[in-house]
């Protein structure tokens, strides 16, 4: 065997062990990091209720009629979605505010089956003081509902 081949057959070693330890510490990591957000999640729509299951005539519903919250504050609002099309399709929702006193900071994001709704779970950010009507607004269909932030 030539020395040549011997000095590459132990620098792919060391790559490959190199490769493993960073594995051994990213994969704890990145655990912690999904079962954070998990955790959120379950924390706040743990105490909202589930939204009227949606269809063809009310493709977007939503767990309350109206939002009220302090500014700063994050809160669960649970949604159902319609899918009225015959493919998958991911949901997304957007949420537009005249005054901007609402934010979206995270979403589950499911995919829905053509003509089957599925819940999603919008985490909402208090970011401004005032009172607005907000449109969500997922799959094309829209909900409007009266905001307040105090």
């Amino acid at each position: 065997m030539r020395k040549g081949s011997l000095s590459l057959s132990i620098n792919a070693i060391v790559v490959l062990i190199l490769a493993v330890v960073l594995m051994a510490f990213a994969l704890p990591f990145i655990s912690k990091m999904f079962k954070s957000t998990t955790t959120q999640f379950e924390e706040l729509a743990g105490e909202e209720p589930a939204a009227l299951v949606a269809n063809g005539a009310n493709p977007v519903t939503l767990s309350r009629n109206n939002l009220i919250m302090s500014l700063g504050d994050q809160k669960a609002l649970r949604a159902s979605v319609f899918n009225s099309g015959t493919t998958i399709e991911t949901s997304s929702f957007t949420i537009l505010c005249i005054d901007d006193v609402i934010s979206k900071s995270k979403e589950s994001v499911p995919d829905i089956d053509g003509g089957k709704a599925k819940e999603v779970i919008l985490i909402i950010d208090a970011v401004a003081l005032g009172t607005d009507i907000c449109t969500f607004t997922n799959l094309g269909n829209s909900i409007s509902i009266p905001v307040e932030v105090r």
